[in-house]
């Protein structure tokens, strides 16, 4: 529990992290992990990682704040989900007409590029299957499923 105020984005098995301000909350207490000043919702990829999407370039950072993997793509992106496995996870591009980089957590490398035909009304709702091997978007009048390599 926490005294600062502060708003909850993403939870892990053990804690939560805070975009405001940007830090770690669990058992042993709070600690600040931001590691850059980008702003944003951070979001956990998996228990021990989490994505900045705030970012000139999205980063990923541990725990402790320190800097893993700089994605290099250029542009406005925001989080779109990750698999409950733990190995693939999506970003929207929210400047272009709406499409979502699919990427692998083992190389954070992008594999897949999935583009709707019927784009949401403002922002599509997206999901994994458990394994990620497929891919849904839409909105409450359709949804599209895609099958990912």
């Amino acid at each position: 529990m926490t005294t600062n105020p502060s708003t909850a984005t993403s939870v892990n098995s053990g804690g939560f992290v805070t975009d405001n301000p940007y830090g770690y909350t669990d058992a042993a207490g709070t600690r600040s992990i931001n590691h850059a000043k980008c702003g944003g919702r951070p979001q956990f990829l998996t228990n021990d990682l989490i994505i900045e999407t705030g970012c000139p370039t999205p980063v990923i950072v541990d725990l402790h704040g320190s800097l893993i993997k700089t994605l290099p793509i250029k542009g406005r992106f925001s989080y779109a989900g990750v698999s409950q496995d733990g190995s693939r996870f999506a970003l929207q591009d929210t400047l272009k007409s709406e499409r979502f980089i699919i990427y692998s957590i083992r190389t954070w490398e992008p594999f897949a590029e999935v583009k709707p035909e019927t784009p949401g009304e403002e922002q599509s709702w997206t999901a994994f299957s458990p394994d990620g091997s497929m891919f849904v978007v839409g909105s409450p009048m359709k949804l599209a499923l895609y099958r990912l390599p």
